[in-house]
C-alpha cells in the first residue's frame, strides 16, 4: 500500500512539474487574461480621504496607441501601458472642483517606475495580473465609460488654475497608492 501511495505521489509531482514548466506563452497569457483582462475597461472605486472616487482602468498591451472618442484625452489615443482615468463625484468634499465633467488622466507606460508608499515599482504585465487577482478585476469589466465616449468631459491639466492641478496630482498619487498597495 505504501508503494502504491508513493507511486501516485510521484506521478502527481511529475504531472505538476510538466504542467508548470510546459506552459507556453499562450497558456500563460490565457491565465493572465482570466484574472486581469487586457484591452478592456475596468471600473474600480477607490476610497481616498473617506471619499469614493471612480477610477476607470485600461491596460493596453498591444504595443501601440488605440483610438478613443474623447479627443480631450491624450488627443484621442490611449498609449500602451496602464491608463487610469479618475472622475470625482459631486459628493466628494475634497475633490469637488474636479466634478462638472472634469477628469484626471494618468498613463503609466510598461517598464515605467512608479513611486508608491510601498516604494518604487516597475509597472509590468505581471504587476497588472497581480493587481487583477487581488482586486478581482475580472468581475469589474465594463463597456467604454461615458467620460471616454463623451467629449464634454475635459482633462484637468496644468493650464487651468494651480489648485485644480494640485488636486489632480494629489488624487492621482492617492489612487495609484491605493491600487498598488
Amino acid at each position: 500500500m505504501k508503494k502504491l501511495a508513493a507511486l501516485f505521489t510521484g506521478i502527481a509531482v511529475l504531472v505538476c512539474g510538466i504542467v508548470m514548466t510546459g506552459c507556453d506563452n499562450d497558456s500563460k497569457n490565457t491565465i493572465q487574461e482570466a484574472f486581469a483582462p487586457k484591452n478592456t475597461w475596468i471600473e474600480e472605486t477607490v476610497t481616498v480621504s473617506g471619499n469614493n472616487i471612480y477610477c476607470y482602468l485600461y491596460y493596453n498591451d498591444s504595443g501601440s496607441s488605440i483610438s478613443i472618442s474623447n479627443t480631450h484625452i491624450n488627443s484621442g489615443k490611449l498609449d500602451a501601458g496602464l491608463t487610469i482615468i479618475v472622475r470625482g463625484t459631486s459628493g466628494n468634499s475634497v475633490f469637488n472642483s474636479l466634478t462638472n465633467n472634469n477628469i484626471v488622466v494618468k498613463t503609466i507606460k510598461t517598464g515605467e517606475n512608479v513611486e508608491t508608499e510601498g516604494g518604487v515599482r516597475s509597472f509590468s504585465a505581471d504587476l497588472w495580473t497581480a493587481l487583477g487577482i487581488v482586486r478581482s478585476f475580472h468581475t469589474k469589466t465594463i463597456s467604454t465609460p461615458e467620460c471616454v465616449r463623451d467629449t464634454s468631459y475635459t482633462v484637468v491639466t496644468g493650464e487651468e488654475n494651480e489648485w485644480k492641478t494640485f488636486l489632480a496630482n494629489l488624487l492621482t498619487t492617492a489612487v495609484i497608492n491605493k491600487l498598488l498597495a
